[in-house]
């Protein structure tokens, strides 16, 4: 009977554009001699965001009814669903700086709206939590870091919070969902400790929480996350009678059953990919390891070394990393990609989660608030340093690189006082957060005009004359998302410093770098970057 949307008035939002060359693939005939223009709306950290508002329509009486949520003149609704009521529409408000979360209750017929439950945080609220939010008969689910922790919470339908679902020094990585019957939540979580034998927090375990609050395991793993090995996930059916069970780690594929939750009974194996897994067993394996910082932190990681590599016959290393805020490269789960394809070359390949990434809690991941790639630089020439150390490793020749955040993070690592890294490889890197869109900047910078010094420390700009190494940096003349404006401007700094430098533009590609031979043409680039220069 009503359906109900997001209108988004981009009127005063400033245009982006991007010239669009004939190419080849696909090939764009009519720009073969006069390039085009891709134009859209795209508005960077603090300037003039859309304004949303919410909506229902009765497709009986085809009225529009505007659903009358408080909300910033510049702030988001970034969520919008129905609950178990017919009359209540839930809307999920965010300010600007992302810090207070509310969510309202309205009415679809009159758009009255009544706040439910509000949660503010200093730093800001996690893009993950949003997704939290589920409703049944009883009431909804609610994740919040309060404690430090991700956790979640369950609430009734007039927002008074009748259970805190997990407690612990851990994060809640997945919610499944919650049963109104038993009153039991499923989750996906990542000890902080599981063994001596696995750096933390590199597992994930299954869980149901029932209605005594016990943590039972839905895996072969004890209460308490020891003995977890890999990565487990699930997807249940109504009603949680059964689940498919996801399981790999570092050396197994992913394997995949259908299991009933009571019992843990295996009803069905769906997938055991055991023919990769032979083929696998060929692969060098991946080593997870810790070290201590300068600064004191622990670091995890993972080596690859290449047979060849020993103490008489040290191999150069390269470094991968991604860094960003709340994410995680050192998994136990199954992964093969180009590290691998680098040891098959002779390298050896090292990868280290830094201060910001996930996982760990709270305090681990807001650290680098409102100075994006200062501590997370940092952290990779400690890295270096580590690897450096290894008997196997030859310490003068070390290269680091990485992807988007990866990217910028390489130019923050060679500027940043550079004294372990020969060579990196930059793709498609932000250098400077005051060109980079306003919904993901704003939310760990806040606004340039809020955070000027903040703004200045993060920038690559700022650092390219002390640039240090050799410098590969790449980008698609048509990423809309990191646009090469980041790359232009970070160049001509290397230029006007007189710093010598190698640089890769890929004709009308993206953010991915993708389409005919690109992919192939790239990892091939990087690959020949190292072996020159390392």
């Amino acid at each position: 009977k009503t359906i109900c949307f997001l209108r988004w008035d981009e009127s005063p939002v400033k245009q982006y554009y991007l010239p669009t060359y004939m190419g080849d693939f696909p090939k764009r005939a009519e720009y073969e001699l006069y390039p085009g223009q891709y134009t859209y709306k795209y508005p960077v950290a603090g300037e003039v965001n859309s304004t949303v508002t919410a909506w229902a329509y009765d497709v009986y009486s085809r009225k529009s009814t505007e659903l009358r949520v408080p909300v910033d003149a510049d702030g988001y609704i970034p969520r919008i669903q129905f609950t178990t009521e017919p009359d209540k529409v839930a809307v999920l408000t965010l300010n600007r700086l992302q810090n207070k979360l509310s969510l309202y209750a309205v009415n679809p017929q009159s758009g009255v709206a009544k706040l439910i439950v509000e949660d503010t945080n200093e730093q800001y609220i996690s893009e993950g939590d949003l997704d939290a939010v589920q409703f049944d008969e009883q009431g909804f689910t609610w994740a919040s870091e309060r404690s430090g922790y991700r956790h979640l919470y369950y609430y009734n339908l007039l927002g008074q919070q009748q259970r805190q679902l997990t407690k612990g020094n851990f994060d809640v990585t997945s919610i499944y969902g919650y049963d109104a019957a038993s009153k039991s939540a499923y989750v996906q979580v990542a000890w902080l400790g599981n063994g001596a034998d696995m750096p933390a927090p590199l597992t994930r375990g299954i869980y149901k929480i029932d209605a005594k609050g016990q943590m039972l395991p839905l895996f072969n793993g004890g209460k308490d996350g020891k003995g977890c090995r890999g990565t487990h996930r699930a997807a249940f059916s109504k009603g949680f009678i059964y689940m498919q069970h996801y399981y790999s780690d570092a050396e197994t594929p992913t394997r995949v059953t259908l299991e009933t939750v009571k019992d843990l009974k295996v009803i069905k194996l769906m997938e055991d990919n055991a023919a990769l897994k032979q083929k696998a067993s060929a692969l060098p394996k991946k080593q997870f390891v810790q070290f201590t910082t300068e600064r004191g932190d622990v670091l995890n990681g993972y080596i690859i070394k290449p047979a060849t590599a020993s103490a008489s016959a040290k191999a150069p290393a390269v470094l991968f990393q991604y860094s960003g805020p709340g994410s995680q490269q050192v998994l136990d789960s199954w992964s093969v990609g180009f590290e691998q394809y680098l040891v098959q070359q002779g390298f050896v390949s090292v990868c280290f989660d830094g201060r910001g990434t996930g996982a760990r809690g709270a305090q681990w991941e807001r650290q680098t608030y409102c100075q994006l790639g200062v501590k997370e630089s940092e952290d990779q020439l400690s890295a270096g340093r580590y690897a450096a150390t290894l008997p196997y490793v030859d310490g003068s020749k070390l290269g680091i690189w990485g992807w988007s955040f990866g990217g910028y993070n390489t130019c923050m690592t060679m500027c940043g006082g550079n004294d372990v890294f020969t060579a990196g490889v930059a793709v498609a890197p932000v250098t400077d957060w005051k060109f980079y869109d306003s919904v993901y900047t704003e939310r760990y910078m806040r606004t340039p005009q809020q955070n000027a010094d903040g703004y200045k420390a993060a920038s690559a700009l700022e650092r390219a004359k002390d640039l240090k190494g050799s410098l590969l940096i790449v980008t698609g003349s048509a990423d809309d998302n990191v646009h090469p404006q980041n790359t232009y401007e970070f160049t001509e700094q290397l230029v006007q410093s007189d710093i010598d430098f190698d640089m890769m533009v890929y004709t009308n590609r993206d953010h991915g770098i993708r389409g005919g031979n690109s992919n192939n043409h790239i990892y091939n680039k990087v690959l020949n970057h190292f072996k020159k220069n390392l």
